[in-house]
């Protein structure tokens, strides 16, 4: 499935985080931004010393996390302040308060949190035990400014980690508890989590590749009904088989019982791969989506290629979910895009034409279409207005419809830009961390 458009001739070699000039087409420097950004001095709130007998503090603490885990390794530390970091993914919350994935180039994630709007970071991670010469990467669900939810697995997805744990903060990571130890024997010899998500503080699911082959994407989906504390296999890449062939590209649940994910099966097999399950995800049934009425065989071609992508229900009873076809009998081949709305609680699917690529929805109403164009909506997608055009792929988050954020990727390098003007210009930010 066709990703986001960059044009590498115009990007490579132009993102430089570290301190230089970055070029993005569709970007413009403001440096007025960087000059009057205000740092947010950490919040005091109680802290675990090192003896668990110690009486915790509040005066001028500095933030530290603890667990009653024995660790199999030394602790993830924090980054002091000046670091500049990478951001993978981020999730803003409010016009200056969010969180992000990130990390100085090539070292382990660390779980950032911002209070003036993306400049500067606090490193909230977890003490995530490290095994010696391995690289760590990140999930994350983040609620509030308060409350997450964190996984982390081995950058190599053929490395199994020693154990599994997901972190829970809520006090913006100043103490963090771990989950009891995930049961991840057996798996597949691949532990790779995806998605963490939660449709309350009580309820939430991670989604885990767990191996390949033959058209198969081997998944594990761990559930919590006690806000982390422990967590059960309710789908296993052994016994759960209906929902093992074809990449799956996302997972969503809107209530404790009802949620859905999406796949992309490349074009082995027809129509599209969509899940639905009604009992908090231990079981699964397949989805039909109608085809558009401008092309009713779609979904039974051999010719074609269609995905299910970003799926998103901005309330319990508003879905929203993208699909992306790859029209192979076409030369040269090409993509066209559709947005099925549910207005029932994913009861009924509605499709409807989509300029493409990815939708990002913040209200059943507003909502965003991104590709190498960007375009907005505010009639729930009946009609879209042209924003401005980018040169590279994204994750985004927005928290109005004007203020939004992006991690922008061009080739290998990656890029925190925000825009002001719901998508039509974007300034990029050079992140660096404040102490912790």
């Amino acid at each position: 499935m066709k990703r986001l458009a960059s044009t590498a001739a115009a990007i490579a070699g132009a993102l430089l985080l570290a301190g230089c000039t970055l070029n993005l087409p569709g970007v413009v420097i403001a440096p007025t931004l960087q000059a009057t950004a205000t740092v947010a001095a950490p919040e005091a709130s109680a802290t675990l010393p090192a003896s668990p007998s110690a009486t915790p503090t509040t005066s001028q603490p500095t933030p530290t996390a603890t667990s009653t885990l024995q660790p199999v390794g030394p602790s993830l530390e924090r980054l002091g302040a000046g670091r500049e970091i990478v951001v993978r993914s981020i999730r803003m919350l409010d016009s200056t308060k969010g969180w992000a994935i990130g990390a100085p180039a090539s070292a382990t994630d660390r779980i950032l949190l911002t209070k003036d709007g993306g400049t500067t970071w606090r490193d909230a991670s977890p003490p995530e035990p490290q095994q010696p010469g391995t690289r760590m990467l990140a999930v994350g669900a983040f609620s509030s400014e308060a409350r997450a939810w964190v996984a982390y697995a081995l950058e190599n997805p053929g490395q199994v980690p020693q154990v599994a744990l997901v972190w829970r903060t809520d006090d913006g990571g100043a103490t963090w508890t771990a989950s009891a130890p995930l049961d991840i024997d057996p798996l597949m010899g691949i532990y790779q989590p995806s998605h963490l998500i939660f449709a309350d503080s009580e309820h939430g699911w991670l989604l885990v590749h767990a191996g390949a082959g033959m058209n198969h994407d081997y998944i594990a989906i761990y559930r919590t009904t006690d806000g982390g504390a422990s967590w059960i296999k309710i789908v296993d890449p052994f016994l759960t088989n209906n929902v093992q062939s074809c990449y799956k590209t996302g997972i969503f649940f809107a209530t404790p019982l009802d949620g859905w994910m999406t796949g992309d099966c490349g074009g082995v097999a027809a129509g599209v791969l969509f899940f639905r399950t009604t009992n908090g995800g231990e079981t699964w049934d397949v989805v039909r989506l109608p085809p558009p009425p401008d092309a009713l065989d779609l979904y039974e071609r051999s010719d074609v290629a269609c995905g299910a992508h970003s799926i998103n229900f901005p309330d319990a009873q508003h879905g929203r979910v993208a699909v992306t076809c790859r029209m192979y009998n076409e030369t040269p081949s090409r993509d066209v895009f559709y947005l099925y709305l549910s207005e029932n609680g994913g009861r009924l699917w509605v499709p409807m034409a989509f300029p493409g690529e990815q939708a990002v929805f913040l209200t059943k109403d507003l909502g965003w279409a991104v590709g190498p164009t960007v375009r907005r909506t505010t009639d729930g997608g009946q009609t879209w207005s042209e924003m401005g055009k980018v040169a590279w792929q994204g994750q985004f988050s927005f928290v109005s419809d004007t203020l939004g954020w992006a991690v922008a990727h061009a080739q290998e390098e990656l890029a925190l830009v925000t825009t002001r003007d719901g998508g039509r210009d974007w300034v990029i930010l050079k992140p660096k961390t404040v102490a912790p």
